[in-house]
């Protein structure tokens, strides 16, 4: 299969290895303002709502942007970790198929940015069996979560490979694509399209034609 210079792929976990129901961003923004307010003390108002998305555009994540606030690095995600994953989340037959074909030829890893055992849950819901990954990096792996590059850097020093040999496949821009670019991977935006991306699917299976035809 291998005919590009690809020796590693790491994969973003929630919204990427598994779908987001479409549910889940208004669960998700309900929960971001509802957060927010708590933490500044003030009510949940259209005001605060587009105040939160500027700081969301500034800071990439919502973990960035708690942290901004001098708070603990996993606050946001001790919050999100009260989502009911198995309502936010679905199994994807084409995701799984792709990473098991994957599995046979490349050597897999995961860097997300929620918590160990939440991400070992979410694995469970898109039925991917730890297995075929090397290793997974978690946001309690890292100092700093996503945007920040720390987690990257140790995806490459894992694999002890150069950066250009490892694709990393996330499904946003400010949080998975820019910062792998940055370390000097390949990257691969899942669901939409953007410029930042090396490549661009719409169809998890894609990333086979990518691994074969790179060009």
């Amino acid at each position: 299969m291998r005919k590009s210079n690809i020796k590693h792929i790491c994969f973003d976990l929630g919204g990427t290895l598994v779908r987001e129901n479409p549910e889940f961003v208004k669960v998700h923004n309900e929960l971001r303002y509802k957060t927010y307010a708590k933490v500044i003390n003030k009510p949940i108002t259209d005001k605060l709502k587009i105040e939160y998305e500027e700081l969301y555009k500034k800071y990439g994540t919502n973990s960035a942007i708690f942290s901004s606030l001098d708070l603990p690095s996993d606050y946001w995600q001790n919050h999100f970790n009260t989502l009911d994953r198995d309502k936010v989340y679905y199994y994807d037959p084409d995701i799984y198929k792709t990473v098991v074909a994957l599995q046979h030829f490349f050597s897999l890893s995961i860097f997300t940015t929620i918590k160990t055992e939440a991400a070992y849950k979410t694995l469970e819901i898109g039925k991917l069996d730890s297995k075929y990954f090397q290793f997974i990096i978690s946001g309690d792996d890292v100092k700093h979560r996503k945007p920040s590059l720390e987690g990257y850097y140790k995806v490459i020093e894992k694999t002890h490979l150069k950066s250009e040999e490892i694709l990393y496949v996330g499904d946003r821009v400010n949080a998975d694509i820019i910062p792998a670019k940055k370390t000097g991977m390949k990257t691969c935006l899942v669901w939409k399209k953007s410029v930042e991306a090396d490549y661009c699917i719409e169809k998890f299976s894609e990333l086979l034609k990518i691994i074969n035809n790179p060009l």
